[in-house]
């Protein structure tokens, strides 16, 4: 079954992908080379306070409000956007939900350290450097 797997290791890097046309139509008039490798700072697009009231602050709810529909739709892509799109964005949010129901119906959890103290990296996703450590305390 490990042979399965190798296509794995030639699937484009993450955040990347090739486009056959120099300029976007319906862009700002921004003209790029053919070629060119461009990134979208996900980490910045996120926090954009153009799109996200107190946008460093845990509001769960900013996507469950007409807020979110009133929102550019580009604003948030968490999987990418468009034709190219995740092909495993609808699969990885029902497993996840489903993780998470099953978790959190369970246990509480509690972050060792305050929030406030954590130090975030910024790669693919962000990460808690050093890791995150929590707690899981049954309920009861």
């Amino acid at each position: 079954m490990v042979h399965a797997w190798s296509y794995l290791e030639s699937t484009l890097p993450s955040n990347t992908m090739e486009l056959e046309n120099q300029w976007f139509p319906d862009g700002d008039g921004y003209r790029l080379p053919k070629g060119l490798t461009c990134f979208i700072n996900l980490y910045s697009l996120h926090r954009d306070p153009r799109h996200f009231r107190q946008p460093d602050s845990f509001l769960p709810e900013r996507f469950l409000s007409e807020e979110f529909t009133q929102r550019h739709p580009y604003s948030y892509v968490p999987f990418s956007a468009g034709p190219k799109n995740c092909l495993g964005q609808r699969f990885f949010m029902q497993e996840a939900k489903l993780l998470l129901a099953k978790v959190l119906s369970k246990f509480t959890l509690e972050s060792t350290k305050p929030v406030e103290d954590l130090k975030i990296t910024y790669e693919v996703v962000l990460k808690a450097r050093g890791g995150l450590r929590v707690w899981f305390r049954k309920r009861s």
